[in-house]
């Protein structure tokens, strides 16, 4: 009963507390476990193999991003230097880009196979005959064997002592045979960092969440797609984009990725086991039984035995086959009940899977995770669970790990067919991105020469094919933009980062030398905040020591000059009020200064800003919005005044005390821009930059003396400008 409880009660917090504004600054647990950050080495990685960047995931994005030339062409006259991994390509193909980076995709889909079968623990495949004579082929298979020998403690000291190297070898100069050993050094420490990678998305427990997120992607995209609204279709774009994502990054589990290409390949889908279900279907059926398993009473009888009937996403089936018991039915249809009930609430995955512990209860919020963590005490005698829950986790866990042994064996053979499937006369440049699109990402991300990437988007362009890659972008959709007979841009819409949302007011109007002046009006909007003011009805009060609390923010005793004064708030409105006049005109202040000081060191696109606060001709709720009180308050009315000293806000409402960090980030939203921070509510949306290689972006950090803009966040802004949407135009995402 407690877990039960637990879950509704934190059902309606997550309604109460978050609805669909867009939240600030709470980096917490992603929704499937990150490959971690190596200190000073590599960034932490949500997607795998196809995001792997120095930088970020998010500038890894950027580049499919651009928009290609409104003609449609690109020129294919690439300029590359001895240095760029193009160069040998072109020449043997006759300077032929297209031939060249075709031959350099099959390189890199090898690779990414080779990879797969290493991670999973299969034979690396033989080079296929068309490649068989190409040095990097060679060299790469070479490598994938050598790191495979490693478990994962050795990769990671690899991982870092190739790092070590490079770095002496890049501090001493490097020329001549220390050149070679660099470039070495530098393959050597890739190699291993995209079989890490690679190696996580096979990890039975990310699997297990990876599941859980599309089953929830699915039924929403299911209800949302395609969109009828202007916000309907961009909702759909966010969905779709975190699907695929999600769906490129776990392949065993997924019949989008590697598996199901190939005519003779070896289907995931085929009945190969003796309860009538394929592997698949027996990993869903696992999965239910496990979370099923976790609270149920030892008497089942009261439970049906009759699965939900409603099959939400990739369901297996309404009976479960693989269960020989009724008991192990009932407990079967128990956890598909549980599951489908948090993925048709929009906001419902954290309640599946979250480390948090939100409610305070000693318990993680997701029902996965309470399992997992009940199965790892079976044998505690204080903390463990009963021997009758102990078994059924047990058997629930067996069943997952059997399954995905399973689906592993057949995706070795589906690999095997898929590298041989290279050669064949069928495959050039087009089907390799429809096949392998994040394969295509990374062998752009390891050009690491403008040149190349250039000859690369020229070439993509060309061919119709940079589209592939922003069907989903919402920055690539002309949807609330409006192109003025002056020229001026007016954007005015929702940005979707799945549940979440935030709202972006902008004018954009181009200069004659190339730039761009960019201006916004900030709608602050002044709310008493009723917390504060003793005895309300449907308040409580808040006492003088919690006002302290609230206010000694260096927990000194006293209220310093430069802390915030909540005493003096109490039943006072006018002063409220007074305060928010002053502190909103610092807002301002604080928000031009934000993107300024970024803009400057800024060359391209260069930016100018304007961004002042809404005076009497706005209209009062003119988006975005933003309610300010003394205490943390939502757009739906609730206020919070125990975050007063927390600085907790959203992009729909701030507290008094909102600091100049927020209120870079929250601008960012205004102008259009995502988040870019890993938090258990969201599904797959691109990481910005992180301590482990580089500060913060503004719109991922959480450490104010790391924020700032980059050009890739400039570029975001001023896109509506660059798009075709005058007189009915379409972007490439609207074309899809």
């Amino acid at each position: 009963m407690k877990n039960l409880i637990k879950n509704i009660s934190t059902l309606c917090f997550i309604y109460i507390f978050t609805l669909q504004t867009s939240m600030a600054h709470v980096d917490s647990q992603s929704p499937v476990d990150e490959t971690g950050a190596i200190d000073g080495v590599v960034d932490r990685n949500r997607a795998g193999y196809g995001w792997l960047n120095t930088t970020s995931e998010a500038e890894a994005e950027a580049f499919f991003n651009e928009l290609c030339p409104q003609s449609g062409g690109a020129p294919l006259n690439p300029c590359l230097g001895d240095s760029s991994p193009l160069t040998a390509y072109y020449r043997l193909a006759g300077n032929n880009i297209e031939a060249a980076f075709t031959e350099m995709a099959k390189e890199k889909a090898y690779e990414y196979l080779a990879l797969n079968q290493s991670a999973m623990g299969g034979p690396i495949p033989e080079i296929p005959s068309c490649l068989r004579d190409n040095p990097n082929v060679q060299k790469a298979r070479r490598g994938i064997r050598q790191l495979g020998g490693y478990d994962d403690d050795q990769l990671e000291a690899h991982i870092t002592r190739t790092n070590e190297q490079e770095q002496r070898l890049v501090q001493g100069g490097a020329n001549g045979e220390d050149s070679t050993k660099l470039q070495k050094a530098r393959y050597s420490k890739l190699m291993g960092i995209k079989l890490r990678a690679v190696r996580a998305s096979y990890d039975n427990n990310r699997l297990t969440q990876a599941y859980l997120l599309e089953k929830q992607l699915s039924y929403h995209e299911d209800r949302t797609c395609p969109g009828t609204t202007q916000n309907g279709r961009l909702k759909c774009m966010s969905i779709r984009k975190n699907r695929e994502r999600i769906r490129r990054a776990f392949p065993l589990i997924f019949d989008g990725g590697v598996m199901n290409i190939l005519p003779d390949g070896f289907n995931i889908l085929e009945n190969r086991d003796n309860c009538g279900l394929n592997a698949r279907q027996r990993f869903e059926q696992g999965v239910n039984g496990f979370l099923g398993a976790y609270g149920a009473p030892e008497n089942v009888s009261s439970l049906s035995s009759s699965c939900d009937s409603s099959k939400l996403g990739h369901s297996a089936s309404s009976t479960p086959a693989c269960a020989t018991t009724t008991e192990q039915k009932r407990i079967m249809c128990r956890g598909e009940r549980n599951v489908n009930t948090h993925v048709r609430n929009e906001f419902g995955y954290p309640n599946l899977v979250s480390y948090n512990d939100r409610d305070n209860d000693d318990l993680p919020d997701g029902l996965l995770n309470q399992a997992q963590d009940a199965l790892g005490m079976i044998g505690d005698p204080d903390e463990g669970p009963e021997e009758f829950e102990a078994t059924r986790l047990q058997n629930g866990q067996d069943a997952i790990d059997a399954a995905i042994t399973d689906m592993k064996t057949n995706e070795k053979q589906n690999n095997i067919s898929a590298v041989n499937a290279l050669c064949n006369d069928r495959t050039n440049l087009r089907s390799l991105l429809t096949r392998y699109p994040h394969v295509m990402r990374q062998a752009v991300l390891d050009m690491d020469d403008s040149g190349s990437r250039d000859a690369v988007k020229g070439l993509l362009c060309s061919r119709g094919l940079m589209e592939r890659y922003q069907r989903n972008s919402q920055s690539n959709s002309c949807q609330g933009i409006t192109v003025r007979p002056s020229g001026t841009v007016h954007v005015e819409r929702t940005a979707f980062g799945f549940p979440y949302r935030s709202d972006s007011n902008y004018d954009i109007e181009p200069q004659a030398d190339g730039s761009y002046v960019l201006k916004s009006k900030l709608n602050y909007q002044f709310q008493c905040d009723p917390s504060l003011v003793p005895n309300s009805h449907g308040h409580t009060t808040v006492t003088q020591d919690q006002l302290l609390a609230f206010s000694d923010t260096n927990g000194n005793g006293t209220i310093d000059a430069d802390e915030f004064d909540y005493h003096q708030m109490i039943g006072n409105c006018a002063h409220q009020r007074s305060k928010f006049t002053e502190i909103s005109a610092r807002w301002v202040q604080q928000a031009q200064s934000a993107v300024t000081a970024s803009a400057a060191n800024i060359k391209t696109p260069k930016v100018r800003f304007e961004i002042t606060q809404c005076d009497a001709t706005c209209p009062a709720n003119q988006e975005p919005l933003i309610t300010v009180s003394a205490c943390y308050n939502h757009a739906s009315g609730s206020h919070n005044c125990a975050t007063a000293g927390s600085n907790w806000q959203d992009a729909g409402g701030y507290s008094l005390n909102t600091g100049a960090d927020v209120i870079a980030h929250e601008t960012g939203h205004a102008l259009g821009l995502a988040d870019e921070y890993t938090a258990d509510y969201y599904p797959a949306h691109a990481i910005g930059e992180y301590g482990a290689v580089a500060c913060n972006s503004t719109m991922g950090s959480t450490n104010a003396t790391c924020h700032k803009y980059y050009p890739r966040h400039f570029s975001e802004m001023v896109r509506p400008a660059q798009l075709n949407c005058a007189n009915g135009g379409t972007g490439p995402a609207d074309r899809q």
